[in-house]
């Protein structure tokens, strides 16, 4: 905001953005020597399993390269196959549905100490019945926040207003969405091959979803512009997670969704006929702005309400709680 409005130049805040990670690692060398004073030191050593920490590394570079790489690919090959302006809007729909992935940077945190506790521990047995509460509310925390998107897309794009983009963003917008929310059923698999003897296998899932989305993206962005862009990294999203859920279940028989379980997906996705009601006919104000922002409350609380009462009767709150607790 300073820099937006010029009281600091582009200088001084280059110098603050990069000094605040400096001043984050500050803060954690305090914090973990005030706990840890007795054995804190800043002498390094050379570990003795230095060997099988190296060659963990060289597997987990070329994954993280594939991975930034498949969040970024889509924007350069745009900016071949099209011009700045589409860049621009596929930018403004990345930007709207990075909202989807609060839940997985969330809840992750707490998964990833869980998975790699019991992997650590070999306690199998006792890990599936997280390993599907972790799945499942992933699944319905991106869900949740997608249908309160999608249901309301309409009078947020007016709202931001044709400078945010056209129907072609819309559009992008969705289809990214719900490749972000199949995809979520299965994010906790990445996490059991980081943490187990398979992640020798991820840098290949990684790679070859790379490739495939290189190759849909020449096929795609020429055909539908930015709407095959989003529908292109949809697949990947899909096949990606999909391909290592398989994996998993081949090595650890382990299923991210239970049957039973799709009775609340299924109810839960039902709230999405709210989008089909006429609101605009119930809300009339004078001005058009007030009038959108009285239609997406009056929406939205009716979608609250509901998901209130979903939630209430599957029970849905206690199986976050337990969560927490495990």
């Amino acid at each position: 905001m300073l820099y937006y409005y010029g009281y600091i130049s582009f200088t001084t805040f280059s110098y603050l953005y990069f000094g605040q990670y400096i001043a984050l690692f500050l803060v954690l060398v305090l914090f973990v020597w005030r706990i840890k004073k007795d054995t804190f030191s800043f002498r390094f050593a050379i570990p003795k399993d230095y060997k099988t920490i190296l060659r963990y590394s060289l597997f987990v570079l070329p994954t993280t390269s594939a991975a930034v790489l498949i969040s970024k690919i889509d924007i350069q090959m745009i900016g071949n196959f099209l011009d700045n302006a589409q860049v621009a809007y596929y930018n403004n729909a990345l930007y709207f549905m990075s909202v989807l992935l609060i839940p997985k940077n969330a809840l992750m945190q707490t998964a990833r100490s869980v998975i790699s506790r019991d992997f650590q521990t070999q306690a199998l047995t006792t890990f599936k019945p997280k390993y599907l509460k972790i799945s499942f509310l992933f699944l319905l925390a991106t869900l949740i926040i997608f249908i309160g998107i999608s249901i309301n897309i309409e009078e947020l794009m007016l709202l931001l207003g044709s400078k945010f983009g056209n129907d072609e963003v819309k559009y992008a917008i969705i289809i990214l969405g719900l490749g972000r929310v199949l995809e979520s059923a299965f994010v906790s698999n990445h996490a059991i091959l980081e943490y187990s003897k398979y992640y020798k296998t991820i840098p290949i899932f990684e790679v070859i979803s790379l490739l495939l989305l290189i190759v849909l993206n020449i096929i795609c962005i020429p055909l539908y512009g930015i709407v095959g862009a989003a529908l292109s990294s949809a697949i990947i999203f899909i096949s990606n997670g999909l391909a290592k859920s398989l994996f998993v279940y081949r090595k650890l028989r382990l299923l991210p969704i239970q049957r039973h379980q799709f009775n609340i997906v299924l109810s839960i996705s039902a709230l999405l006929v709210l989008y089909f009601i006429p609101f605009s006919q119930i809300v009339l104000f004078s001005q058009e702005m007030w009038s959108t922002i009285a239609i997406i409350c009056l929406r939205s609380s009716c979608f609250v309400i509901l998901l209130i009462l979903i939630i209430e009767s599957f029970s849905l709150r206690k199986l976050y709680l337990n969560f927490k607790k495990s």
